[in-house]
C-alpha cells in the first residue's frame, strides 16, 4: 500500500511538473519587450494570460465545468480505489484536460496564422493611403473575424493605455505562441526608430505567410500516412485493454490486487503516456 501510495504520489507531482514546465517553456517574452518601461500588470492579469498560454479558454462557464470534472473523476477514483486512486485519477484528469487544451491552443494557433495575411494586407493598404500604423491597425480589426479578432482586441486595449504598439503584438506572439505576431511588432518597431518605409517590409511578411502556409499544407499531405500511423500506434494498447477488460475482467483485476501486477500496469501506463507524449511532440515540431 505505502508503495502503491508513493507511486501515485510521484506520478502526480510528475505530471503537475511537465505542465509547469510545458507552460513555462511557451512564456519566454522576448529581452526587448522586458527591457522597455511598462506598467506593472497586475496578479490576475497575469493568471489570466498563464491561462491562455496553457490553451485554456478564459470563460467562466468552461472552466467551472473543468473543475467540476476534475473534482468528479477524482472523487470516483477515490471511492473505488481509496486516496491513492483519487491522486492517480487526478494526475490522469489533468494530463488529458491539459492534452485537450494544447490541442484547443494548436487550433487557434492555425487560424489565426491563416486569418493573418489577410489583415496585414488590410493594414498594408491603409498605411498606403495616409492612415497611421495605430489608426490603420484599429480599423483593419475592425473587419476582421475571430479568433484573430479577439488578439487586435487586446492589442488595441494595451495601445490605449499606454503600451507601445510594438510591445503588444510581442506580449500576444507569448501569449497565443504565433511567432508571425513578434514579426510584425519587429517591423513596426524597426519604422518607429528608424523611419522609412512600412510598406515593403509588410508586402514581404504577406509573402512569407502564405508560402510557409502552403508549405506546411503540402508537408501535412505527405505526413499523412505517417500521422495515421502513430494514431494506431498510439492507440492500439488502449483498445487491447478495453477488449481484456469487456473479455476478461478478472485477469486484470488480479494484476491489480498484486504487487507485482500492480507495478506492471502502472510500468505499462507510464510507458504508454510517454510514447504518446513523445509522438505529440515530434508531429507538433513540424
Amino acid at each position: 500500500m505505502n508503495t502503491w501510495l508513493l507511486a501515485s504520489a510521484l506520478l502526480l507531482c510528475m505530471v503537475v511538473a511537465a505542465l509547469l514546465w510545458l507552460v513555462k517553456q511557451q512564456s519566454i517574452e522576448p529581452v526587448t519587450l522586458a527591457k522597455r518601461k511598462k506598467k506593472q500588470t497586475n496578479y490576475q492579469e497575469q493568471l489570466n494570460e498563464w491561462w491562455q498560454r496553457a490553451g485554456f479558454s478564459r470563460s467562466p462557464a468552461k472552466n467551472l465545468v473543468l473543475a467540476l470534472l476534475l473534482a468528479t473523476n477524482t472523487y470516483l477514483s477515490d471511492t473505488m480505489l481509496g486516496l491513492p486512486g483519487a491522486m492517480l485519477g487526478a494526475a490522469l484528469t489533468m494530463l488529458v484536460l491539459f492534452a485537450l487544451a494544447q490541442w484547443r491552443r494548436s487550433n487557434i494557433k492555425r487560424r489565426l496564422i491563416q486569418q493573418l495575411p489577410s489583415f496585414i494586407d488590410q493594414v498594408n493598404r491603409r498605411i498606403k493611403v495616409g492612415m497611421s500604423i495605430a489608426k490603420a491597425v484599429e480599423q483593419s480589426a475592425k473587419t476582421t473575424s475571430k479568433p484573430l479578432s479577439l488578439v487586435l482586441d487586446r492589442v488595441n486595449h494595451r495601445k490605449n493605455i499606454g503600451i507601445e504598439l510594438q510591445d503588444a503584438f510581442y506580449k500576444e506572439s507569448v501569449i497565443t505562441g504565433v511567432k508571425p505576431f513578434r514579426l510584425l511588432g519587429s517591423i513596426f518597431n524597426i519604422n518607429a526608430r528608424f523611419g522609412g518605409s512600412i510598406t515593403d517590409p509588410l508586402d514581404s511578411l504577406v509573402q512569407l505567410l502564405r508560402q510557409q502556409d502552403l508549405s506546411q499544407r503540402e508537408l501535412k499531405s505527405i505526413t499523412g500516412e505517417t500521422r495515421i500511423t502513430a494514431w494506431v500506434i498510439g492507440i492500439a494498447p488502449t483498445m487491447v485493454g478495453i477488449y481484456m477488460m469487456s473479455q476478461n475482467p478478472e485477469l486484470l483485476v488480479n494484476m491489480w490486487q498484486s504487487d507485482s501486477g500492480r507495478h506492471a500496469l502502472l510500468f505499462g501506463l507510464g510507458l504508454q503516456t510517454t510514447g504518446i507524449f513523445m509522438i505529440w511532440r515530434m508531429f507538433r515540431s513540424l
